[in-house]
C-alpha cells in the first residue's frame, strides 16, 4: 500500500472526526478513494451517519417537547433503537 493512502484505522478515526470538524481537502480526497477501495469502510461511514441522524432527530424532537432534562423520552429512545436495528440489517 502507498504511504500517502490511508490505513482502515486511519479512515475509521477521520469518519468520526469529519462528524466534529471539517476534513481538509486532502483528507476528503483520502477518505473518498480508501471507500472506494475498501467497502466495509464504506459501510463504517454509512453506521456513522445513520448514528448521527437518529441523535439528531431524538435531539429535535426533546427540544421540541420543551424539557429542560437531558433524559430521552420512552418514544425516543424507541425511535433511535429502530433506525439503529433497521440500519443494521
Amino acid at each position: 500500500m502507498p504511504r500517502w493512502m490511508l490505513t482502515c484505522k486511519d479512515h475509521a478515526t477521520l469518519a468520526s472526526h469529519c462528524m466534529d470538524r471539517k476534513l481538509s481537502a486532502w483528507e476528503r480526497i483520502n477518505m473518498k478513494l480508501h471507500k472506494w477501495l475498501c467497502p466495509p469502510c464504506e459501510e463504517i461511514v454509512n453506521q456513522f451517519d445513520t448514528i448521527r441522524q437518529a441523535c439528531r432527530s431524538v435531539h429535535k424532537e426533546d427540544q421540541d417537547v420543551g424539557e429542560g432534562s437531558t433524559k430521552l423520552s420512552e418514544e425516543a429512545r424507541e425511535k433511535l433503537k429502530a433506525a439503529l436495528k433497521q440500519h443494521s440489517k
